[in-house]
């Protein structure tokens, strides 16, 4: 799933690597330890969500190769509000892009 998502964008990406922010654990459970985390973050419990750093590195993801990517390996991306402004182009609202494996 995840794994296949981030080999097969580093493959179509020449060599791009994607940075992830936030992951589940494998067996499910929380990382949240204040408890402050709302819908969609709350899913990370189950181990199946991820949420992928849009411009780490300085390197800005291609969105719709890797929503491409995602959907073939099971993924559906859910939008996260950020609270604060990209470090780089793309959706000032979206600083991560989440996604939910089944």
């Amino acid at each position: 799933m995840l794994g296949n998502t981030a080999v097969d964008y580093f493959l179509q990406t020449s060599g791009v690597i994607l940075s992830i922010n936030d992951m589940s654990l494998e067996r499910g459970g929380v990382f949240d330890i204040s408890g402050a985390w709302s819908q969609p973050h709350k899913l990370h419990r189950e181990g199946l969500s991820v949420d992928v750093d849009r411009c780490a590195n300085g390197v800005m993801v291609n969105q719709k190769i890797l929503d491409q990517i995602a959907i073939l390996n099971g993924g559906t991306r859910i939008v996260e509000k950020a609270l604060m402004p990209l470090p780089c182009e793309g959706p000032v609202d979206t600083p991560r892009i989440h996604y939910d494996f089944k």
